[in-house]
């Protein structure tokens, strides 16, 4: 697999290696001076200089990969412009406004304590599905660590997804997991991160080639360099813009490989399979933590697996991950279905009301936003054993949420 690999990067960096060369060499090069293109152009040197200056372009692009990734994520060089940074927390802004219309709108339906329109609710919450999906898929979950461009946003948003749900540090855990992902996906990560690369070395070349041109029209003072520079400026933001959709798709692929392949690392490492989510996020914090920094910031102690009597990991799904009926008490509303209710039927407004009604502190729960906070306060409960009493005084406030 190595082997493929290592074609497939070769390919994304030297097909536009071998266009901008070409490039270069029979568009650019007539506009030298006449002792220098006879040079370039001569038959003899043509076909030798074509190859060597191909694959050089190819292994400097190959070399520079990450370093051109961060500069269209906006770590460097636009991290310097504040401007970039703040549009990009605008249009956060703009979506997660809108995203509270619609969590009002719906929670208002609800307040009335009447029968609600069906197929009014539905559409309210099919909207607001989708629109919850499009920022957690383009934007981090705090809107100050947005970043200048939208590239880097869409990144930030898979970087931080499994932290989010699992407790897993990506950056942290993602050398230990790609050993235990099956050849097939890591395959199709490869080949997306391989067309991210082509993608990236498409924008950079692009934009490569119109500063060469502006260069050579204004040494020259012709119009037409200067026609052909814009164009190939449109063609880097041609790239950029189709670059987004890959980058959704890479960071989609790395979010479906800790959702499939986190408990082989567990058993990889030698860990129980946790019970229930909120063991499994607190587990994991500390395995990131243990990794990054170790005992630095206070002892960590872990529980390893036996090898004596332990569960199938088939049969421990069966028996305990999902079917924790009875730590909820005798309610059937599982909390997954509760913090889907919290987030679409009640307001941020609500929802610190409730917490003054239970003497819970809002502020205090961890988390940054709306849905942090909800999942936070359904841990507590779960915690203190008081899960079901949560569910009993939301299902007061709003009977007539989808409680079945």
């Amino acid at each position: 697999m190595a082997e493929k690999i290592t074609q497939s990067q070769i390919l994304s960096a030297l097909l536009p290696s071998i266009a901008f060369v070409g490039f270069l060499l029979f568009v650019v090069s007539p506009g030298l001076p006449s002792t220098l293109r006879y040079f370039v152009l001569d038959a003899t040197t043509l076909p030798i200089l074509f190859l060597v200056l191909s694959l050089t372009t190819a292994f400097v692009l190959s070399g520079l990969n990450i370093f051109f990734m961060k500069i269209l994520e906006g770590y460097i060089i636009l991290e310097r412009f504040p401007f970039f940074q703040k549009y990009q927390q605008l249009r956060a802004v703009k979506i997660n406004q809108k995203r509270m219309e619609l969590e009002a709108e719906l929670s208002e339906i609800y307040h009335t304590r009447r029968e609600p329109e069906l197929d009014k609710v539905n559409a309210l919450q099919n909207r607001l599905y989708e629109m919850v999906a499009y920022y957690e898929l383009n934007f981090p979950s705090d809107i100050d660590d947005a970043v200048p461009t939208m590239f880097g946003n869409i990144l930030r948003a898979a970087e931080e997804y499994s932290v989010r749900r699992y407790g897993i540090d990506a950056v942290t855990v993602w050398p230990r997991l790609v050993h235990v992902i099956p050849d097939a996906y890591l395959r199709r990560i490869e080949q997306g991160n391989n067309r991210l690369s082509f993608m990236v070395y498409c924008v950079f070349l692009s934009l490569l080639s119109a500063m060469i041109l502006f260069f050579i029209s204004a040494v020259y003072v012709q119009m037409s360099w200067l026609l052909f520079g814009s164009l190939f400026f449109m063609l880097a933001l041609f790239f950029y813009t189709a670059s987004l959709p890959t980058a959704r798709v890479y960071g989609t692929l790395i979010r479906g490989a800790f959702d499939l392949f986190r408990f082989d690392l567990l058993r990889q490492l030698n860990f129980e399979i946790p019970q229930d989510s909120d063991e499994e996020y607190d587990l994991w914090r500390k395995i990131s933590e243990s990794i990054a920094v170790g005992n630095a910031l206070g002892p960590l102690s872990f529980s390893y697996r036996s090898n004596d009597g332990q569960k199938s990991f088939d049969e421990f799904v069966e028996t305990d991950f999902y079917a924790k009926e009875d730590n909820f008490g005798s309610t059937t509303i599982m909390p997954a279905q509760l913090r889907q209710i919290l987030i679409t039927c009640f307001s941020e407004s609500e929802l610190q009301d409730l917490c003054f009604d239970l003497n819970i502190d809002f502020e205090s729960l961890p988390g940054l936003g709306k849905n942090d906070k909800v999942r936070e306060l359904i841990r507590y409960f779960q915690r203190h054993g008081q899960y079901s009493e949560l569910v009993e005084v939301c299902r007061n406030m709003r009977p007539f949420a989808p409680w079945t």
